[in-house]
């Protein structure tokens, strides 16, 4: 053990050898990253370090944003509706997973919350993401399923959304156009005439007064 301790300090270990003395990581570790050796503990800890302090900062400001929304009536406009849904997901997301559990297995040097379904140890091993690298059926259902449902069909909603906002915003502006046009104007000659939307003039309705 003090010659594998003596291995880990000064680097010449690989992930495969990295955790001996915790069998239930190591077998979450996929063998394509048993060749690789881990990165010098200090990169881990200033990794935890600004993650916990950007997880610190969203939480504060999200929840002012979160407590601003609901004091002030004033804020409660569509717009700002979804602003306030904003704040919620990313509060959530610094809450959880961001800060504390990012920052804490930064500072463990390894993922500490065990194995989830198909979710394992990636990279520097302080972070959990699906198994990408296993080729089994299941796996590849899995696979397939996140991006069909979580990436393919969002996209698709939100390219159709923005669409169809594009749409309804040239619509409108069209509209716009075409009920300027309708309006009485005054040409330069001072007689105000009334210009039909089929942009034909209509008759005179004043002349100019003297």
């Amino acid at each position: 053990m003090s010659q594998w301790w003596s291995r880990r300090d000064s680097g010449n270990i690989t992930y495969g050898e990295l955790w001996p003395e915790d069998p239930e990581f190591s077998s979450m570790v996929h063998p394509h990253w048993h060749s690789f050796r881990p990165p010098d503990p200090i990169h881990n800890y200033l990794a935890g370090a600004y993650i916990g302090i950007i997880g610190l900062t969203g939480v504060f400001e999200n929840l002012l944003v979160i407590v601003l929304f609901t004091l002030d009536p004033v804020l409660r406009t569509p717009t700002n509706l979804l602003i306030l849904n904003l704040a919620v997901s990313d509060l959530i997301f610094s809450a959880v997973n961001g800060f504390p559990l990012k920052t804490l297995a930064a500072f463990n040097q390894r993922w500490p919350w065990g194995r989830q379904g198909n979710y394992i140890p990636e990279g520097f091993h302080t972070s959990c993401t699906f198994d990408y690298l296993s080729t089994d059926w299941g796996n590849v259902l899995f696979n397939a399923g996140m991006y069909i449902f979580g990436f393919l069909m969002p996209v698709l909603m939100l390219v159709l959304s923005y669409w169809k906002i594009v749409l309804k915003s040239r619509r409108s502006k069209l509209n716009l156009f075409n009920l300027s046009r309708s309006e009485a104007r005054e040409d330069s000659s001072g007689v105000i005439c009334v210009t039909s939307r089929n942009g034909l003039d209509g008759a005179l309705v004043k002349a100019k007064t003297t």
